[in-house]
């Protein structure tokens, strides 16, 4: 019964975000991303609401949280999008000057995370605990895989390689 519930709700996410791709979202940054920082900052706000430490926690998240996905969307995820291949040489510095600054944001938004995850897991809050081991871990992959592949995305990019891929049937088109 619980995968026929779900097969709806599947099929009218996946439609949506079709939708919304198609017509809002610009070409240069992922929507799955942008809509996993939103969708994180909604349950923080929503952990936020919880009163006493647990409150706290998700309270001091959710700045450090914000300003850092704004961060990125505006630095990093333009290189990762579709568009890619007209990234100028302008975002390209832009992106190696903020990625240090990036980095230690990371490291404080984890602390935040670790914080909350503590106070969830000791108040008896194992959704909240959950949402921010979430959390880390996304955090932890802008810094293993999302960066590094910005900056080759970017560096491809003023070598003309991603104009090239994009010219002959894009990045899947790699693997024939």
């Amino acid at each position: 019964m619980e995968k026929l519930v779900h097969a709806p709700f599947i099929a009218s996410a996946v439609l949506t975000a079709f939708a919304v791709t198609a017509h809002a979202a610009p070409p240069d940054t992922p929507l799955a991303l942008r809509l996993e920082h939103a969708d994180f900052l909604a349950q923080f706000a929503e952990a936020a609401a919880t009163p006493g430490e647990v409150g706290d926690a998700a309270r001091a998240v959710l700045p450090l949280f914000d300003a850092h996905a704004e961060a990125e969307e505006s630095t990093v995820l333009p290189f990762l999008g579709i568009g890619n291949a007209v990234v100028g040489k302008d975002a390209m510095w832009r992106l190696e000057a903020e990625l240090p600054r990036l980095s230690d944001a990371t490291t404080g938004v984890i602390g935040a995370l670790a914080d909350l995850y503590a106070a969830a897991d000791g108040n008896g809050r194992p959704e909240i605990a959950r949402l921010a081991e979430r959390a880390i871990w996304h955090e932890m992959a802008d810094i293993e895989v999302l960066y590094p592949a910005a900056i080759l995305a970017g560096s491809a990019a003023g070598t003309g390689m991603a104009s090239a891929v994009a010219a002959h049937g894009g990045p899947a088109s790699l693997g024939r």
